[in-house]
């Protein structure tokens, strides 16, 4: 029929069909579609959408107002030096926040939600490491550290130690920054307006924006650019002498497999100048020395390390209330009352102390496992940090091998490596410690 609107039949003609309809701007994608809260910032995909860079929608800025809780970025971003840990993981607060972002959200669902809330954070975090790059490379880039006056110096421009012209803080520009740094500023903040906010909160890590980089040995020998300000008391340190188990090559003999614990004081020899005692004498282990003292002690292993690791390893508390306490009350009890003739007593008081000791560790079994989680959590993360470490250390390890770093550098770069991770570490560990404490109270 002339002017009725022709309906397609095929697969074909409908696909042909529906590309020459007009859109219909006035009807949404998802009309048919009951709306949920939050559908404003779901593709239809199922990802997270926080708008685009320079127009960021209202649930990215609900996202970085929930990450600058003190709560929320102490766990997220990471604590300051001296700071306690909340004892909350990752996990759970990103679970947290999407509960806030839609309240009307589904109790199963929100573990998938809360996953991408923590991949969006990572999002706008790589996408500050990304922006922060122009101040410390544009408006003149490095100049001398010993220079003092902002400019760079031709004669001092290859020196080994070089900074910033201008240090801008978490605040953000003031009164004394430089016009050219301000205008940086601005264009960054007018190409992603949470940039002043993210600055705020990721100045100071160094994870992403590290205090200084080491380079190799260049044609002007190694350089080192400082990107936060330099500390004076950091500056004045001497390089650590490194002991045998942390130089690069592991010393050969006997001694090599016999390190000397700190903890040890030598053998201070006899005023009537006996001879020493004979081996076998002196390797007699002794109740004492036994049970104070490891029976040896790998090559492999720094004695520190192998301190720390045997101290981890305590012997587990006796339960209060297991299943083998259960049954020696039961066997007691049914012996208490063997003498009484009828049985039905006997059975129904045994029925009800079972009862009872069930629905009293009902709870407690499900708060354990909570906090089991929450443990395995943290330990995930260590091992994670350590893997990390791990591969610094192959990375450091090949340019020094190739000529790229001095031993000196090597080391005091190994060392700086392992302090971090060490302080991380330290960190996630007492969270841990918080955690179990909490158990047992």
């Amino acid at each position: 029929m002339k002017g009725a609107k022709y309906m397609p039949k095929t697969m074909y003609s409908a696909l042909k069909w529906s590309k020459k309809q007009p859109f219909d701007v006035e009807k949404p994608y998802n009309a048919g579609k009951k709306p949920r809260d939050g559908d404003t910032a779901e593709n239809k995909d199922g990802t997270l959408s926080r708008g685009t860079n320079k127009n960021p929608n209202t649930r990215c800025w609900k996202l970085i107002e929930q990450l600058e809780k003190k709560e929320h970025w102490k766990v997220l971003i990471g604590r300051k030096k001296g700071e306690k840990s909340s004892g909350d993981t990752k996990v759970a607060v990103s679970n947290a926040i999407a509960r806030v972002l839609w309240p009307n959200l589904a109790e199963q669902e929100v573990p998938e939600w809360g996953k991408k809330v923590l991949n969006k954070i990572n999002v706008l975090k790589a996408l500050y490491a990304k922006k922060v790059k122009v101040i410390k490379v544009t408006g003149g880039g490095l100049s001398d550290n010993k220079s003092g006056d902002g400019h760079r110096d031709s004669d001092d421009e290859n020196g080994p130690e070089q900074c910033l012209h201008c240090y801008i803080t978490a605040e953000g520009p003031v009164g004394s920054t430089p016009k050219t740094y301000k205008n940086i500023w601005e264009r960054i903040e007018k190409e992603f307006p949470p940039f002043p906010r993210l600055h705020r909160l990721l100045a100071s890590k160094a994870s992403i924006n590290p205090p200084s980089v080491t380079t190799g040995i260049g044609p002007h020998g190694r350089k080192t650019a400082y990107y936060q300000p330099k500390d004076d008391d950091a500056e004045r340190e001497e390089p650590e002498v490194a002991d045998g188990n942390n130089q690069p090559f592991a010393p050969e003999g006997p001694d090599a497999e016999q390190p000397h614990l700190p903890d040890q004081e030598p053998a201070v020899p006899s005023e009537s100048g006996s001879a020493p005692p004979s081996p076998s004498a002196s390797r007699a282990p002794t109740a004492s020395s036994s049970a104070s003292q490891p029976a040896s002690v790998p090559s492999d292993i720094s004695p520190e390390k192998y301190r720390d690791i045997t101290s981890n390893f305590k012997a587990a508390p006796k339960p209060s209330s297991g299943i083998g306490d259960v049954l020696r009350e039961v066997t007691q009890y049914v012996l208490q009352f063997s003498s009484l003739s009828g049985t039905d007593l006997l059975y129904k008081g045994c029925i009800q102390r079972m009862r009872s000791w069930i629905g009293h560790n009902g709870a407690a079994d499900a708060a354990a496992q909570r906090d089991w989680d929450e443990i395995k959590d943290l330990r995930e993360e260590i091992q994670s940090l350590r893997a990390a470490a791990s591969a610094k250390h192959n990375r450091l390890l090949r340019q020094f091998t190739n000529g790229m770093l001095s031993q000196e550098l090597y080391l005091r770069e190994v060392d700086r490596v392992d302090k971090q991770m060490d302080a991380e570490i330290a960190d996630l560990q007492e969270g841990i410690k918080e955690i179990k404490e909490k158990a047992k109270a």
